[in-house]
Protein backbone atom coordinates (compact mmCIF):
# COMPACT_ATOMS: atom_id res chain seq x y z
CA UNK A 1 0.00 0.00 0.00
CA UNK A 2 1.34 3.78 -0.99
CA UNK A 3 2.01 6.14 1.62
CA UNK A 4 -0.89 8.23 0.39
CA UNK A 5 -3.13 4.88 0.36
CA UNK A 6 -2.31 4.03 4.01
CA UNK A 7 -2.47 7.62 5.44
CA UNK A 8 -6.22 7.56 3.66
CA UNK A 9 -7.25 4.17 4.94
CA UNK A 10 -5.66 5.22 8.72
CA UNK A 11 -8.22 8.60 8.55
CA UNK A 12 -11.33 5.92 7.84
CA UNK A 13 -10.03 3.91 11.12
CA UNK A 14 -9.93 6.97 12.74
CA UNK A 15 -12.99 8.35 11.63
CA UNK A 16 -14.61 4.63 12.58
CA UNK A 17 -12.94 4.95 16.04
CA UNK A 18 -14.78 7.88 16.72
CA UNK A 19 -18.00 8.18 15.04
CA UNK A 20 -21.22 6.24 17.25
CA UNK A 21 -23.81 4.24 15.47
CA UNK A 22 -27.56 4.91 15.55
CA UNK A 23 -28.60 4.22 18.95
CA UNK A 24 -25.21 3.35 20.16
CA UNK A 25 -25.63 -0.50 20.64
CA UNK A 26 -23.01 -2.54 20.03
CA UNK A 27 -20.44 -0.47 20.96
CA UNK A 28 -17.79 0.17 23.53
CA UNK A 29 -14.71 3.10 23.44
CA UNK A 30 -13.53 3.93 20.75
CA UNK A 31 -16.97 3.74 18.81
CA UNK A 32 -15.75 0.02 17.43
CA UNK A 33 -19.30 -1.65 16.54
CA UNK A 34 -19.68 -5.42 17.41
CA UNK A 35 -22.51 -6.63 15.60
CA UNK A 36 -23.71 -10.47 16.60
CA UNK A 37 -22.41 -13.24 14.28
CA UNK A 38 -22.56 -16.90 14.06
CA UNK A 39 -22.53 -18.51 17.74
CA UNK A 40 -22.94 -14.81 19.20
CA UNK A 41 -26.77 -14.77 17.88
CA UNK A 42 -26.82 -18.11 20.82
CA UNK A 43 -24.68 -17.29 23.75
CA UNK A 44 -23.89 -13.94 25.72
CA UNK A 45 -20.70 -15.71 27.28
CA UNK A 46 -18.52 -17.93 26.53
CA UNK A 47 -17.78 -19.80 29.54
CA UNK A 48 -21.75 -21.37 28.86
CA UNK A 49 -19.70 -22.78 25.84
CA UNK A 50 -16.85 -24.62 28.41
CA UNK A 51 -20.01 -25.63 31.11
CA UNK A 52 -22.18 -27.57 29.04
CA UNK A 53 -23.50 -30.02 31.88
CA UNK A 54 -23.07 -33.26 29.50
CA UNK A 55 -19.39 -32.60 30.32
CA UNK A 56 -19.23 -33.65 33.43
CA UNK A 57 -15.64 -32.44 34.25
CA UNK A 58 -13.88 -31.55 37.72
CA UNK A 59 -11.68 -28.97 35.92
CA UNK A 60 -11.12 -27.06 32.48
CA UNK A 61 -7.67 -26.78 30.69
CA UNK A 62 -7.30 -23.96 28.40
CA UNK A 63 -4.97 -24.76 25.87
CA UNK A 64 -3.12 -22.86 23.36
CA UNK A 65 0.18 -22.70 21.41
CA UNK A 66 2.71 -20.70 19.63
CA UNK A 67 5.42 -21.83 17.20
CA UNK A 68 8.41 -19.64 18.68
CA UNK A 69 10.20 -18.84 15.36
CA UNK A 70 10.54 -15.19 16.78
CA UNK A 71 9.60 -13.01 19.85
CA UNK A 72 5.81 -12.66 20.00
CA UNK A 73 3.78 -10.40 18.30
CA UNK A 74 1.29 -8.16 19.73
CA UNK A 75 -1.80 -10.97 18.23
CA UNK A 76 0.36 -13.75 20.13
CA UNK A 77 0.29 -12.07 22.85
CA UNK A 78 -3.33 -11.11 22.73
CA UNK A 79 -4.42 -14.39 21.77
CA UNK A 80 -2.04 -15.78 25.59
CA UNK A 81 -3.73 -12.78 27.37
CA UNK A 82 -7.31 -13.90 25.82
CA UNK A 83 -6.52 -18.28 27.07
CA UNK A 84 -5.64 -16.75 30.55
CA UNK A 85 -8.68 -14.27 30.84
CA UNK A 86 -10.81 -17.05 30.00
CA UNK A 87 -9.07 -19.48 32.84
CA UNK A 88 -10.12 -16.72 34.89
CA UNK A 89 -13.80 -16.03 33.84
CA UNK A 90 -14.42 -20.03 34.31
CA UNK A 91 -13.00 -19.51 37.43
CA UNK A 92 -15.96 -17.13 38.49
CA UNK A 93 -18.27 -19.93 37.94
CA UNK A 94 -16.99 -22.39 41.11
CA UNK A 95 -14.88 -24.41 38.69
CA UNK A 96 -11.06 -24.92 38.66
CA UNK A 97 -8.83 -24.48 35.38
CA UNK A 98 -5.49 -23.70 34.50
CA UNK A 99 -3.58 -23.09 30.83
CA UNK A 100 -1.46 -25.74 28.79
CA UNK A 101 0.43 -24.17 26.60
CA UNK A 102 1.74 -25.89 23.53
CA UNK A 103 5.36 -24.50 22.25
CA UNK A 104 5.94 -25.67 18.89
CA UNK A 105 9.16 -26.06 18.55
CA UNK A 106 9.41 -28.98 15.76
CA UNK A 107 8.68 -25.69 13.97
CA UNK A 108 10.67 -25.07 10.07
CA UNK A 109 13.66 -22.68 11.06
CA UNK A 110 16.11 -23.50 8.43
CA UNK A 111 15.22 -24.59 4.91
CA UNK A 112 16.74 -26.01 1.81
CA UNK A 113 16.28 -27.21 -1.48
CA UNK A 114 17.14 -30.88 -2.86
CA UNK A 115 15.66 -29.70 -6.56
CA UNK A 116 12.71 -28.49 -8.08
CA UNK A 117 9.70 -29.15 -5.68
CA UNK A 118 11.84 -30.21 -3.10
CA UNK A 119 11.61 -28.42 0.15
CA UNK A 120 14.25 -29.65 2.96
CA UNK A 121 13.61 -28.32 6.60
CA UNK A 122 15.04 -28.11 9.83
CA UNK A 123 13.44 -27.21 12.88
CA UNK A 124 13.87 -25.07 15.72
CA UNK A 125 14.57 -27.09 18.65
CA UNK A 126 17.70 -28.48 16.29
CA UNK A 127 19.42 -25.46 14.80
CA UNK A 128 22.09 -23.50 17.16
CA UNK A 129 21.11 -20.61 18.22
CA UNK A 130 23.92 -17.60 16.91
CA UNK A 131 26.34 -16.61 19.52
CA UNK A 132 25.23 -18.66 22.37
CA UNK A 133 26.73 -22.16 22.60
CA UNK A 134 24.11 -25.08 23.87
CA UNK A 135 21.48 -23.08 23.08
CA UNK A 136 18.64 -23.80 20.53
CA UNK A 137 16.92 -20.97 18.41
CA UNK A 138 13.51 -22.34 19.91
CA UNK A 139 15.56 -21.80 23.08
CA UNK A 140 16.17 -18.22 22.64
CA UNK A 141 13.08 -17.35 21.20
CA UNK A 142 10.69 -18.94 23.76
CA UNK A 143 11.87 -16.56 26.68
CA UNK A 144 9.95 -13.96 25.83
CA UNK A 145 6.85 -15.92 25.16
CA UNK A 146 7.63 -17.70 28.65
CA UNK A 147 7.73 -14.05 30.35
CA UNK A 148 4.24 -13.62 28.86
CA UNK A 149 2.87 -16.88 30.44
CA UNK A 150 4.41 -16.12 33.78
CA UNK A 151 2.97 -12.50 33.87
CA UNK A 152 0.11 -13.51 32.41
CA UNK A 153 -0.55 -16.24 35.43
CA UNK A 154 -0.07 -14.25 38.25
CA UNK A 155 -2.81 -11.87 36.48
CA UNK A 156 -4.75 -14.11 36.42
CA UNK A 157 -4.32 -16.59 38.85
CA UNK A 158 -4.29 -19.38 36.72
CA UNK A 159 -1.71 -22.08 36.97
CA UNK A 160 0.15 -22.89 33.58
CA UNK A 161 2.49 -25.36 32.41
CA UNK A 162 4.64 -25.85 29.31
CA UNK A 163 4.36 -28.71 26.91
CA UNK A 164 6.86 -28.94 24.41
CA UNK A 165 6.26 -30.75 20.76
CA UNK A 166 8.48 -33.43 21.58
CA UNK A 167 6.47 -34.22 24.82
CA UNK A 168 2.99 -33.80 22.69
CA UNK A 169 4.32 -36.71 20.03
CA UNK A 170 5.22 -39.25 22.90
CA UNK A 171 2.57 -39.21 24.77
CA UNK A 172 0.38 -42.66 24.72
CA UNK A 173 -2.43 -41.52 23.79
CA UNK A 174 -0.70 -39.37 20.74
CA UNK A 175 1.51 -42.29 19.76
CA UNK A 176 -2.09 -44.87 19.87
CA UNK A 177 -3.47 -42.24 17.41
CA UNK A 178 -0.26 -41.89 15.28
CA UNK A 179 -0.13 -45.61 14.74
CA UNK A 180 -3.97 -45.81 13.86
CA UNK A 181 -3.58 -43.07 10.96
CA UNK A 182 -0.12 -44.40 9.76
CA UNK A 183 -1.55 -48.00 9.46
CA UNK A 184 -4.57 -46.64 7.24
CA UNK A 185 -2.30 -44.12 5.66
CA UNK A 186 -4.24 -43.95 2.22
CA UNK A 187 -8.00 -42.76 3.88
CA UNK A 188 -6.50 -40.16 6.15
CA UNK A 189 -3.81 -38.81 3.54
CA UNK A 190 -6.61 -36.90 1.18
CA UNK A 191 -8.40 -35.58 4.29
CA UNK A 192 -5.00 -33.85 6.31
CA UNK A 193 -3.49 -33.20 3.04
CA UNK A 194 -5.98 -32.53 0.13
CA UNK A 195 -3.18 -31.24 -1.95
CA UNK A 196 -0.86 -33.94 -1.59
CA UNK A 197 -2.85 -36.46 -0.85
CA UNK A 198 -0.08 -38.26 1.55
CA UNK A 199 -0.03 -38.74 5.41
CA UNK A 200 2.45 -35.65 6.49
CA UNK A 201 4.57 -37.46 9.00
CA UNK A 202 8.42 -36.58 9.18
CA UNK A 203 11.24 -38.38 10.16
CA UNK A 204 14.69 -36.52 10.96
CA UNK A 205 17.82 -37.76 9.28
CA UNK A 206 19.78 -39.47 11.80
CA UNK A 207 22.82 -37.30 10.24
CA UNK A 208 21.70 -33.96 9.86
CA UNK A 209 18.24 -33.46 11.25
CA UNK A 210 16.98 -32.59 7.73
CA UNK A 211 13.81 -33.80 6.96
CA UNK A 212 11.36 -34.09 3.72
CA UNK A 213 8.78 -31.29 3.91
CA UNK A 214 6.48 -32.44 2.04
CA UNK A 215 6.78 -35.72 1.94
CA UNK A 216 8.28 -36.22 -1.87
CA UNK A 217 10.64 -38.99 -0.71
CA UNK A 218 8.70 -40.24 2.19
CA UNK A 219 6.48 -43.59 2.44
CA UNK A 220 4.87 -45.47 4.67
CA UNK A 221 4.21 -49.18 4.71
CA UNK A 222 1.35 -49.66 6.63
CA UNK A 223 0.91 -52.56 8.99
CA UNK A 224 0.95 -53.15 12.67
CA UNK A 225 4.62 -51.84 13.05
CA UNK A 226 4.19 -48.93 10.28
CA UNK A 227 7.62 -48.27 8.71
CA UNK A 228 8.25 -44.99 7.73
CA UNK A 229 11.15 -44.19 5.03
CA UNK A 230 12.52 -41.08 3.51
CA UNK A 231 15.29 -39.72 1.92
CA UNK A 232 17.94 -37.16 2.98
CA UNK A 233 18.76 -34.66 0.13
CA UNK A 234 22.92 -35.33 1.49
CA UNK A 235 22.77 -38.63 3.15
CA UNK A 236 20.34 -41.17 1.03
CA UNK A 237 17.69 -43.61 2.40
CA UNK A 238 17.24 -43.97 6.11
CA UNK A 239 13.88 -45.31 8.09
CA UNK A 240 12.48 -45.74 11.43
CA UNK A 241 9.31 -47.98 12.84
CA UNK A 242 6.61 -47.08 14.67
CA UNK A 243 5.77 -48.29 17.73
CA UNK A 244 4.46 -47.42 21.20
CA UNK A 245 7.75 -49.48 22.41
CA UNK A 246 10.37 -47.33 20.37
CA UNK A 247 10.89 -43.74 21.32
CA UNK A 248 11.56 -42.60 17.96
CA UNK A 249 10.92 -38.95 17.01
CA UNK A 250 8.13 -37.99 14.70
CA UNK A 251 7.07 -34.34 12.95
CA UNK A 252 3.60 -33.79 12.23
CA UNK A 253 2.36 -30.78 9.63
CA UNK A 254 -0.06 -28.68 11.28
CA UNK A 255 -3.27 -30.10 10.24
CA UNK A 256 -2.48 -33.57 11.51
CA UNK A 257 -0.97 -32.46 15.13
CA UNK A 258 -4.23 -30.31 15.11
CA UNK A 259 -5.97 -33.50 14.71
CA UNK A 260 -4.48 -35.85 16.94
CA UNK A 261 -4.14 -33.15 19.96
CA UNK A 262 -8.52 -32.77 19.59
CA UNK A 263 -8.64 -36.69 19.29
CA UNK A 264 -6.15 -36.98 22.36
CA UNK A 265 -8.17 -34.51 24.43
CA UNK A 266 -11.53 -36.66 23.80
CA UNK A 267 -9.73 -39.72 25.29
CA UNK A 268 -8.83 -36.84 28.48
CA UNK A 269 -12.63 -36.38 29.07
CA UNK A 270 -12.91 -39.92 29.96
CA UNK A 271 -10.63 -39.26 32.76
CA UNK A 272 -12.89 -35.66 33.65
CA UNK A 273 -10.85 -33.35 32.28
CA UNK A 274 -12.46 -31.11 29.46
CA UNK A 275 -9.91 -28.84 27.26
CA UNK A 276 -10.95 -25.60 25.94
CA UNK A 277 -9.12 -25.30 22.63
CA UNK A 278 -8.17 -21.20 22.70
CA UNK A 279 -5.82 -20.14 19.03
CA UNK A 280 -5.68 -17.63 16.95
CA UNK A 281 -8.72 -16.77 14.31
CA UNK A 282 -7.29 -18.18 11.23
CA UNK A 283 -7.89 -21.80 12.80
CA UNK A 284 -11.59 -21.60 12.63
CA UNK A 285 -13.82 -21.80 9.77
CA UNK A 286 -13.71 -24.69 7.02
CA UNK A 287 -10.37 -25.74 8.93
CA UNK A 288 -11.97 -27.19 11.68
CA UNK A 289 -14.65 -29.00 9.80
CA UNK A 290 -13.01 -30.08 6.15
CA UNK A 291 -10.12 -31.28 8.11
CA UNK A 292 -10.31 -31.77 11.62
CA UNK A 293 -13.41 -32.93 12.35
CA UNK A 294 -13.95 -35.45 9.16
CA UNK A 295 -10.40 -36.97 10.58
CA UNK A 296 -12.27 -37.34 14.12
CA UNK A 297 -14.96 -39.41 11.91
CA UNK A 298 -12.37 -41.84 10.20
CA UNK A 299 -10.77 -41.86 14.02
CA UNK A 300 -14.41 -43.09 15.19
CA UNK A 301 -14.44 -40.79 18.34
CA UNK A 302 -17.00 -39.61 20.38
CA UNK A 303 -17.27 -36.02 18.50
CA UNK A 304 -20.03 -34.84 21.46
CA UNK A 305 -16.82 -34.57 23.49
CA UNK A 306 -14.62 -33.10 21.75
CA UNK A 307 -13.31 -30.33 22.77
CA UNK A 308 -14.29 -26.31 23.04
CA UNK A 309 -13.09 -24.69 20.54
CA UNK A 310 -12.68 -20.71 20.71
CA UNK A 311 -10.89 -18.68 18.47
CA UNK A 312 -9.26 -15.73 18.94
CA UNK A 313 -9.47 -12.33 17.10
CA UNK A 314 -7.13 -11.66 14.28
CA UNK A 315 -4.80 -8.40 14.51
CA UNK A 316 -5.16 -7.15 10.96
CA UNK A 317 -2.71 -4.81 9.11
CA UNK A 318 -3.91 -2.39 6.99
CA UNK A 319 -4.84 -4.79 4.17
CA UNK A 320 -7.14 -7.21 6.31
CA UNK A 321 -4.47 -10.10 6.27
CA UNK A 322 -3.40 -10.94 9.67
CA UNK A 323 -0.55 -9.59 11.24
CA UNK A 324 1.73 -12.57 10.64
CA UNK A 325 5.00 -13.52 11.83
CA UNK A 326 6.16 -16.02 9.24
CA UNK A 327 5.59 -12.72 7.09
CA UNK A 328 7.58 -10.65 9.02
CA UNK A 329 10.45 -13.06 10.02
CA UNK A 330 11.06 -13.97 6.34
CA UNK A 331 10.86 -10.96 4.92
CA UNK A 332 10.85 -8.40 7.68
CA UNK A 333 7.89 -6.51 6.60
CA UNK A 334 5.72 -4.79 8.63
CA UNK A 335 8.56 -1.17 8.23
CA UNK A 336 5.87 1.07 9.30
CA UNK A 337 4.77 -0.26 12.30
CA UNK A 338 5.91 0.51 15.58
CA UNK A 339 8.62 -1.87 16.73
CA UNK A 340 6.60 -3.57 19.76
CA UNK A 341 3.90 -4.76 17.60
CA UNK A 342 5.37 -7.20 15.54
CA UNK A 343 8.37 -7.60 18.18
CA UNK A 344 7.13 -7.33 21.80
CA UNK A 345 9.95 -7.85 23.21
CA UNK A 346 11.55 -4.60 21.44
CA UNK A 347 10.40 -1.92 24.32
CA UNK A 348 11.89 -0.84 27.86
CA UNK A 349 10.10 -3.11 31.03
CA UNK A 350 7.85 0.11 32.05
CA UNK A 351 6.82 0.24 28.56
CA UNK A 352 6.01 -3.45 28.71
CA UNK A 353 4.02 -3.44 31.74
CA UNK A 354 1.70 -0.78 30.69
CA UNK A 355 0.51 -2.34 27.18
CA UNK A 356 0.33 -5.55 29.07
CA UNK A 357 -1.98 -3.87 31.26
CA UNK A 358 -3.88 -2.37 28.20
CA UNK A 359 -4.16 -5.54 26.81
CA UNK A 360 -5.25 -7.46 29.67
CA UNK A 361 -8.16 -5.42 29.82
CA UNK A 362 -8.50 -6.03 26.21
CA UNK A 363 -8.87 -9.75 26.63
CA UNK A 364 -11.07 -9.32 30.05
CA UNK A 365 -13.46 -7.33 27.81
CA UNK A 366 -13.40 -9.34 24.85
CA UNK A 367 -13.85 -12.48 26.42
CA UNK A 368 -16.74 -11.14 28.74
CA UNK A 369 -18.97 -10.86 25.37
CA UNK A 370 -18.98 -12.96 22.45
CA UNK A 371 -19.75 -9.88 20.52
CA UNK A 372 -16.38 -8.60 21.22
CA UNK A 373 -14.70 -11.83 20.64
CA UNK A 374 -15.85 -13.23 17.17
CA UNK A 375 -14.43 -10.23 14.98
CA UNK A 376 -10.91 -9.04 13.63
CA UNK A 377 -9.48 -5.92 14.94
CA UNK A 378 -7.26 -3.44 12.90
CA UNK A 379 -3.34 -3.08 14.52
CA UNK A 380 -4.59 1.01 14.53
CA UNK A 381 -7.85 0.32 16.04
CA UNK A 382 -5.20 -0.87 19.23
CA UNK A 383 -2.99 2.14 18.55
CA UNK A 384 -3.90 3.93 21.66
CA UNK A 385 -1.35 1.76 23.43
Amino acid sequence: MSGLGRSCYRNAIVQECVSTPAGGQGCMSGGLVFPPVGIAHVTDDLVNLCLRPSFGSASIRVNTSAQPNSAPHVGSVLTILCSFALAKRIRTRGMHSSLQFDCLENAPATRRSGGESEDYVRSLADTPAPNTPGETLADLYFRPFRRVLNWGSERSGAPWVLRSYDDFQRTPAVRERILAMASRAAEFGPVVSPSHMRLPIRIKCPVCDLMDKHGTHTSITSGETPLITSRCRDHGVFSESLSLATPSYVDLNTALRDVLKCSAFIADMKEGVHTVMLDGGDWGGSWCWEVVMRALGLLGDRVELAPTRLFAPLIVDDTGAKLSKTIYVSDHAYGDLPAWAVDFSRQDDEAWGMRMERLWGIAEELVSSPRRFFRNYTLHSLMGL
